[in-house]
């Protein structure tokens, strides 16, 4: 089993690495770290944002607002965090694609639900019920792809790869 320390290092010596391979233990060990620096970054951040003098003299209604009408700190703050969220989300794609590629998932699905993961990121349909189960169903089946063992789809007709 690898441990949180080997699965950080393969994260980052993986970053642009969509065709390898990635074990439960790594994607969720790389998962619970992700979850735990979240869980202290974004209470920061927010209390940055209120806490700038700027924050209580206007309405805020877009993310170009907060940023143009607060102080120096809080402006390199929220520039730091789109500059660590952009480079935790390009390995964190990367490692998604391993895992299901580690699962013996045929490499055109692999393919399919990486775009529809980022369709769906960047897509939020909130006008029609039909189209908003769409992204539930993808969630529901990369949640399942993240815990399958490896090569448990490979021997499956049609999701599996054979080689």
């Amino acid at each position: 089993m690898i441990s949180m320390a080997q699965a950080f290092k393969n994260f980052w010596r993986n970053y642009l690495n969509f065709t390898g391979t990635a074990t439960r233990a790594e994607y969720w060990w790389m998962t619970l770290y992700l979850i735990i620096f979240f869980i202290f970054w974004i209470p920061a951040t927010t209390m940055i944002i209120i806490a700038s003098p700027a924050h209580s003299n206007i309405n805020f209604t877009s993310f170009w607002q907060i940023f143009t009408h607060s102080s120096l700190l809080t402006m390199i703050w929220i520039f730091l965090t789109v500059a660590v969220f952009v480079a935790l989300a390009i390995p964190s794609l990367s490692l998604n694609v391993r895992r299901y590629r580690d699962t013996g998932l045929n490499e055109i699905l692999v393919w399919l639900i990486f775009i529809l993961t980022i369709i769906f990121h960047f897509y939020s349909p909130n006008d029609n019920a039909y189209v908003r189960v769409l992204p539930t169903i993808v969630t529901v089946i990369t949640f399942i792809l993240t815990i399958l063992p490896t090569k448990f789809l490979s021997k499956v007709k049609i999701l599996g790869r054979t080689h």
